[in-house]
């Protein structure tokens, strides 16, 4: 293990107890960080949860999205995309069981211990930590896999996740089976063309690929074209508005005029209406007269011939 020639601090739990950590307070992300960091168990143990024997290893938290969300004052919604983001920096492993969601601190040794010149934790030997690095290493291989990857940001792989699990039925935090189909795509065409094609596919209503995995591998071919039929511009076209005093013009692409907009500024200070409402003020004003019957053009020829008087 590296040292880090900026050295490092003992943080007590007790820390939480100080008037500066206002548990009121909305939380920050940092000290959300630092908070999973002091709720983590410095060694293995048991404890009773929900009618089950629960075993917490070292280094890792055990509690619900709930309970997160009330400690930090946060929604459980933003509790989840937190602890995501965590997982794809490789902060943590999450495991969920019925009970409650089990949070591993990777490297927890990097905070926990006090440290020999080597830089191993006191009380540790050399062995040891070999074996407990190599488990966190084999634990997180998918995870450090992305972040070898310098030319393309792990966060762009979820950010395309995120735009097409849905289309798909899947849940948004069920990525972990999927994301290696976003990565081979993405490393095969590059993330701006994937984002692109992903568009396409999004406005493609008639497509018949189902299976995300398919997708990325090879459905997503058919979307390179650079002319295809899903990038067809929309055309809204504007609705008309007169003037129902003095038949003024306005058009707008929204359904109803804004309150701001609704009257006119003329003599009568007319309210702007559909322009088939105006139109039918003006035929009831100046009704157009209606076409003779047959039988009515009969009879006039007849009189004009002098066959009737």
């Amino acid at each position: 293990m590296s040292k880090d020639k900026r050295g490092w601090i003992r943080l007590h739990r007790k820390t939480r107890d100080h008037w500066l950590w206002d548990n009121k307070e909305v939380k920050s992300k940092f000290e959300a960080w630092i908070d999973i960091l002091m709720m983590a168990s410095h060694e293995e143990r048991s404890v009773y949860m929900k009618e089950q024997l629960v075993v917490i290893k070292r280094g890792e938290v055990c509690c619900s999205l709930n309970a997160f969300a009330k400690r930090w004052k946060w929604s459980t919604g933003k509790v989840r995309r937190f602890i995501s983001v965590l997982k794809s920096d490789t902060m943590v492993v999450q495991r969920t069981t019925r009970v409650a969601t089990h949070l591993s601190i990777c490297n927890y040794d990097t905070y926990q211990g006090e440290r020999h010149e080597d830089g191993t934790p006191n009380g540790m030997s050399n062995d040891t930590q070999t074996k407990r690095e190599r488990y966190t290493e084999n634990t997180l291989e998918t995870f450090k896999e992305l972040k070898k990857e310098k030319e393309i940001p792990s966060s762009d792989y979820i950010k395309i996740w995120k735009r097409v699990y849905g289309r798909f039925g899947y849940q948004e935090m069920s990525y972990s089976g999927y994301i290696s189909y976003i990565i081979e795509a993405c490393k095969r065409l590059g993330t701006d063309v994937v984002n692109k094609c992903v568009d396409r596919f999004l406005k493609d209503k008639e497509s018949e690929i189902k299976q995300l995995r398919y997708f990325f591998q090879q459905g997503i071919d058919q979307y390179l074209v650079r002319k295809h039929p899903a990038d067809k511009p929309i055309i809204v076209k504007e609705k008309i508005f007169n003037c129902y005093e003095c038949g003024a013009e306005k058009r707008s692409k929204e359904d109803k005029l804004p309150a701001s907009e609704l009257f006119h500024n003329c003599e009568m200070e007319g309210e702007f209406v559909p322009s088939w409402e105006y139109q039918s003020k003006l035929n009831q004003q100046n009704p157009q007269p209606t076409k003779p019957t047959s039988e009515e053009n009969e009879v006039k020829v007849l009189k004009e011939i002098g066959w009737l008087n």
